[in-house]
């Protein structure tokens, strides 16, 4: 599932819902590349934070993934301000990738 926290969709989500379907079809089965694997989007406003564990437990998810863009203060230059809330209150394991990742670089 792809969450997003604001009131309105992002430029270019919709491929990286390809994206993201395109490239889990493949690691989860390599000899069938062209798998149509389910992406749910969900747009929620609130706590970035709060909300993305909200989610997370009401679909029972195994981990959450989030990006870090580190724009915050120092002290969370590196990490990220929701990024680091996310790490402090989750209840599950938390996957961060860096602002620079694959995924944000359109590999």
């Amino acid at each position: 599932m792809l969450v997003s926290i604001g009131s309105a969709p992002h430029a270019g989500d919709e491929d990286r819902v390809r994206r993201l379907q395109a490239e889990a079809a493949r690691e989860l089965d390599p000899s069938r590349a062209q798998a149509t694997l389910e992406v749910r989007r969900d747009i929620r406003s609130g706590d970035p934070a709060w909300e993305l564990e909200r989610v997370a437990a009401a679909i029972t998810a195994p981990l959450i993934a989030i990006g870090s863009r580190g724009l915050g203060p120092l002290d969370d230059g590196l990490l990220g301000s929701v990024a680091r809330r996310v790490l402090r209150g989750a209840r599950r394991p938390i996957l961060i990738f860096p602002a620079a990742s694959l995924l944000d670089a359109g590999a």
